[in-house]
């Protein structure tokens, strides 16, 4: 482990990614909140959602908040590409020239794993909780290591990119890409023009309504929300009734919801309809 500004690094060595790819010298930057008990098993995961550093979501991190570090230890995983992970941008002299390679959820919930195996001696988390792909990868930690994760909440997220995004993110993207500074592939320098119209281009999809792509009848996503989650069937007491996507498991383990101003997706650990397909 290496130390990076506020930062941890979390040095992987060189990595086989999913592609057949090996990456040299793997980068993963993550941060803490709170103390690891005893037993190893207070660990909520919270990777980071699209573009954002572990400074973009900390703020729900609050004592006495639903995230709270004077009960759990809270890690945010960066994920590669946000620019303090592994990335374009700090990444060249590694890889010698060659071009950024294809990094999958796969790889990086792996790599996650890796992390918290390793570094902390954590084989069991109480909670991964994502926003957006942040989401995805909380859809994908549940499904590849059921065994290790006890719920996971997912929060305006969906288990695979729609079509639909696809669409959306190809826009993003040329938005992006148009700027004279992409060239022959890569940003020879920050792309201002480009950035101005890839925040135009994405601000629709922040202000959008409840019609295009919220799942289970949810109202629009609020900036305020908050997350509230219960343990082993106990109702919370102040009478918010989850929004459910999937039956509870039969073992009764914990279901996690949002309240009503809320887009979530709920998975409990042992329900074999959420594992289809990830891995």
């Amino acid at each position: 482990m290496t130390a990076g500004g506020d930062y941890h690094t979390f040095e992987a060595g060189d990595v086989a990614l999913q592609s057949g790819v090996v990456f040299p010298s793997l980068r993963l930057a993550y941060q803490t909140y709170g103390k690891l008990n005893a037993a190893r098993d207070n660990v909520i995961l919270y990777p980071t959602s699209f573009s954002a550093q572990h400074y973009d979501t900390e703020w729900l991190i609050q004592p006495g908040g639903i995230l709270d570090p004077t009960s759990y230890f809270i890690v945010i995983p960066n994920l590669f590409g946000n620019g303090l992970s592994s990335s374009p941008s700090n990444s060249a002299e590694t890889l010698g020239g060659a071009p950024f390679p294809d990094i999958s959820y796969h790889d990086a919930i792996a790599l996650q794993r890796r992390l918290l195996a390793e570094q902390f001696g954590i084989s069991r988390i109480a909670l991964v909780y994502g926003w957006s792909m942040g989401g995805m990868q909380a859809y994908h930690w549940a499904a590849c290591y059921p065994d290790m994760v006890e719920r996971a909440a997912v929060v305006c997220g969906s288990a695979r990119c729609s079509p639909y995004n696809h669409v959306f993110l190809e826009g993003v993207k040329a938005a992006l890409t148009a700027d004279p500074a992409f060239r022959h592939g890569c940003f020879v320098e920050k792309p201002v023009a480009g950035l101005r119209a890839m925040g135009r281009v994405y601000a629709g999809w922040a202000c959008r309504t409840p019609s295009t792509g919220m799942r289970c009848g949810a109202r629009p996503v609020s900036v305020r929300w908050k997350t509230i989650w219960y343990a082993r069937g106990t109702a919370p007491s102040h009478g918010v009734t989850p929004t459910t996507c999937w039956p509870r498991s039969a073992s009764g383990n914990a279901a996690i919801s949002a309240n009503v101003r809320n887009s979530a997706a709920i998975w409990t650990a042992r329900s074999p309809r959420s594992r289809r397909g990830f891995c």
